[in-house]
């Protein structure tokens, strides 16, 4: 009997010892619940991380035409985002233009959160002058951004040029009837640019440049490209005495004769001043052509 009494006894302490351990480790263990918020925490905070709070764009499609309408195929559509994360300017690699002129640009996931967009569209080796058009990325559907418009390229041909001689001396080279430049054909970005230097008159309200449209005129130059320090612009098609207001739009790396950047795709200022009987522009230096590319004017 007392054999059997402390037997009992026995088994009545090991249950409550178990008992025991497993309300401490219900103490101890995290509830569902609790382990269920701790997930759903961790999961807000990396949407948070990841939810972009500008405008997402993971694809652009549009095509690419001439003056006339006709569609430019083998153009190279490159797109430029300037990422709203950091702020870094990033161009992707463009494509060709098929037959009809279309195409379509896959941005990297990555990329796909930005303020702001640009289209540099050019044509290797082709008539065609470098345009620079700007892009809403607010108008995106589901991440894609159908431009509106397609992508007129205009086409330039080669001004009228006095002979090489010497290279370092500069000489006055007319970009249309209304404004032309003192070019050190030396300071262009290679032997060959100056054979090259082309220009075409285009209309302002055909520019896909909000702020350009309202340019009393605006020339196409090419080759596209920064000088070696910076040409003096002259109006020799203009009467003595008015008052003119010059401007270039933004392009690859342009920066003012201050050293300031233009925004690619956006109208800078360059300078203002009154036309003198030989076309100078005066004051001076403030009316200096730092690239090639697009210059303007408006008559004040």
């Amino acid at each position: 009997m007392g054999r059997m009494s402390t037997s009992r006894h026995g088994r009545e302490v090991l249950r409550g010892a178990i008992a025991l351990a497993w309300l401490w480790l219900a103490a101890c263990e995290p509830t569902v619940e609790a382990r269920d918020a701790t997930s759903r925490d961790a999961t807000t905070q990396a949407d948070a991380e990841t939810t972009c709070v500008a405008s997402e764009v993971a694809s652009v499609l549009g095509r690419v035409i001439d003056e006339r309408g006709s569609p430019i195929a083998s153009a190279r559509p490159q797109l430029c985002l300037r990422l709203a994360i950091d702020g870094r300017l990033v161009c992707l690699e463009p494509p060709f233009t098929d037959d009809v002129g279309r195409f379509v640009l896959e941005v990297p996931s990555e990329l796909r959160c930005v303020d702001r967009g640009v289209m540099r569209v050019l044509v290797s080796g082709g008539p065609y002058a470098t345009s620079y058009c700007p892009v809403d990325p607010t108008r995106a559907v589901d991440g894609t951004l159908g431009l509106e418009s397609p992508i007129e390229l205009t086409a330039v041909a080669r001004v009228p040029l006095p002979p090489r001689g010497d290279p370092a001396v500069s000489r006055e080279v007319m970009l249309g009837d209304v404004l032309a430049v003192e070019v050190v054909p030396d300071r262009l970005g290679s032997e060959s640019d100056y054979a090259r230097l082309g220009a075409a008159r285009v209309v302002p309200e055909r520019s896909c440049v909000p702020e350009a449209r309202a340019l009393d005129g605006l020339i196409a130059t090419t080759p596209e490209g920064r000088v070696d320090g910076a040409f003096r612009v002259l109006a020799s098609g203009l009467a003595e005495g008015t008052r003119v207001e010059l401007f270039v739009i933004g392009g690859l790396d342009t920066r003012l004769p201050d050293g300031s950047i233009v925004e690619e795709g956006s109208l800078a200022r360059l300078g203002e001043g009154r036309v003198d009987v030989d076309g100078t522009i005066t004051p001076e230096p403030t009316v200096l052509l730092p690239q090639l590319g697009w210059l303007g004017w408006s008559v004040r």
